[in-house]
């Protein structure tokens, strides 16, 4: 939509208040953020515009800036403290909504697939049960039901870190209405932050940082043996060396899936593998794989010839990680190497991110001391709070050269 101006915010203002507009701006960016018609972007909104009319005299306000009038602006704030609450929080909500923006941006896609679990605690301890098993028992007609105890089961999170910028807004980018270069700010804070939460996820999905813990033990995300605890509970086999050349790689990955047992129970764990997680250099191989309409398969010395229906067609959802081979030779794997890498499972189940706060714009107080000092109208805080964990490695393989 064109840019929203002064005389249209002065209106939305004068017909239902602050805090009317704050509403109708703050829907018109959801509508955005979320695609829908009707959405308002951050660029439609002119910052001296919103500061004239969000600011009682703001156009006199705004002129006082005027490098050129510095007599006025001595005398405005030598009468007077300016209220510029409405504006700072108006304007904190459109610096929130292009930092979003960016945060959310499709090219961070294993943060968009990983399930977040909101707390407030630093570390979560996941207390549970074990598996039942196939405990269940005929009951006779007139006979009581047999009873059985559960058994713990728990296991705790990494501490979550905190992650953040401070933006600065300046008389001169008010007086000057350089809405876009504050925007730009704004965009880059949101990819800052977004990026170092994907790397962050990246090198759990990848098992170079390996947060499981279960019981009090740390464990490797990854394992190439099974074998049992010191208690003698059932660990795990996902890691196998499997690079992908046809569909039977995909088929040996489900393999693995096959030999998952329950820690407790020693039953069988049924997963559907629904994502295959692979470098950006391997995507074209594994659409090729996927998406083939039929396999040939020649027997001996090629008189015989079987065709049939690919056999992992639609079996998984292809996520190609841009990041994945980056953080797996920054982790000191071979280039070489790492662009054989893909993971299977279903990735829902097998990771999540725990969060105290996603990212969030607090507003700094008005008439603050960068204020005098420094010519800033306006400062805002942006941070995120959280951790990527791993719930269950039984759910992933790792597949590598």
């Amino acid at each position: 939509m064109p840019l929203i101006n002064g005389r249209e915010l002065r209106q939305m203002f004068a017909h239902g208040g602050a805090a009317l507009a704050f509403r109708t701006l703050q829907e018109g960016f959801r509508r955005h953020l979320a695609g829908k018609e009707g959405g308002i972007r951050p660029e439609d909104i002119s910052l001296r515009g919103l500061a004239e009319a969000s600011i009682k005299d703001g156009a006199e306000w705004v002129r006082a800036m005027d490098p050129m009038n510095t007599g006025s602006f001595v005398a405005m704030e030598a009468t007077t403290a300016v209220n510029t609450t409405a504006f700072l929080n108006i304007n904190g909500l459109v610096l929130q909504t292009k930092i979003m923006e960016r945060a959310q941006a499709p090219e961070y896609v294993l943060s968009r697939i990983t399930p977040t679990m909101p707390t407030r605690k630093r570390k979560v301890n996941t207390v549970g049960v074990g598996g039942v098993g196939d405990k269940a028992e005929e009951v006779h007609e007139g006979h009581p039901y047999p009873t059985f105890g559960f058994e713990d089961d728990w296991g705790e999170t990494p501490l979550t870190v905190k992650r953040g910028f401070i933006l600065n807004v300046t008389k001169e980018a008010v007086f000057e209405d350089e809405f876009g270069v504050v925007l730009q700010e704004a965009s880059g804070i949101g990819d800052y932050l977004a990026l170092n939460k994907e790397k962050r996820i990246t090198d759990v999905y990848a098992g170079v940082v390996n947060p499981y813990s279960w019981r009090g033990t740390a464990y490797n995300t990854y394992r190439t043996s099974g074998g049992t605890t010191s208690d003698g509970k059932n660990l795990w086999i996902n890691d196998q060396s499997n690079p992908l050349s046809d569909w039977n790689d995909i088929d040996d990955s489900k393999k693995l899936f096959s030999g998952m047992t329950d820690a407790h129970t020693g039953e069988k764990i049924i997963v559907m593998p629904k994502h295959i997680v692979c470098t950006d250099m391997k995507e074209s191989a594994f659409k090729r794989v996927l998406g083939a309409m039929d396999v040939r398969t020649l027997t001996g010395t090629g008189t015989v010839e079987t065709i049939g229906p690919n056999p992992v067609a639609g079996s998984a959802q292809l996520i190609v990680a841009p990041l994945l081979q980056d953080r797996l030779v920054a982790n000191s794997v071979a280039a070489d190497n790492a662009k054989e890498y893909w993971l299977h499972g279903d990735m829902t189940k097998a990771f999540g991110y725990v969060e105290n706060w996603p990212v969030t714009v607090v507003t700094a107080p008005t008439n603050n001391e960068a204020e005098f000092t420094q010519d800033i109208v306006a400062r805002y805080k942006a941070s995120e709070k959280g951790v990527p964990v791993v719930w269950n490695p039984r759910q992933v393989v790792r597949n590598k050269n």
